[in-house]
């Protein structure tokens, strides 16, 4: 299993490069043809706007299990290591919950938005939305194994050993 969560975490990392990258050759790609060449890609601004939008939401999902994401700490330094396990179930639980409202309105949002299509490109921006919920998979998926972490090894309880056990 431990196999399987690398492969996926080096998937979603590899398409984050992979998009990033594409973005900044295209804006690159793009002052070169308006100020070296003198004629513009049109299509470069739709395109990179899009890579730079799929970037943000599944980074959004790989920050999650790296913990990257902003927090405001001063709860769980006050708290014990059992408090600290209750609170941030709890927090995961509400973060869980955004991304299975993510899934199902930025389903429904992509599918009311079929008919309306990007001025350049000419692709439906219903398209485009539906990186909102296959985002949220991945950011559900994430949040779900961090809570699962937490839960089972970094705040779990120590198991106490009685004195007489412990000294032999």
């Amino acid at each position: 299993m431990k196999k399987f969560w690398q492969i996926y975490d080096t998937l979603l990392k590899g398409l984050i490069m992979v998009t990033s990258g594409s973005f900044v050759i295209l804006i690159l790609a793009q002052v070169f043809f308006r100020y070296a060449l003198q004629s513009s890609l049109v299509w470069s601004e739709e395109v990179s706007r899009l890579l730079f939008f799929i970037t943000i939401m599944f980074g959004s999902a790989v920050c999650v299990t790296a913990k990257r994401h902003i927090v405001i700490d001063i709860l769980p330094t006050a708290l014990s290591k059992a408090g600290k396990r209750w609170l941030f179930l709890g927090i995961y639980v509400c973060v869980f919950l955004f991304g299975v409202y993510m899934l199902f309105y930025g389903y429904s949002f992509a599918a009311g938005n079929m008919r309306q299509v990007t001025p350049t490109l000419q692709i439906p921006f219903g398209i485009v939305y539906m990186i909102f919920p296959v985002s949220s998979v991945f950011f559900c998926i994430n949040v779900v194994r961090v809570a699962i972490l937490d839960w089972t090894v970094t705040y779990a309880p120590e198991k106490n050993i009685p004195k007489k056990e412990a000294l032999q």
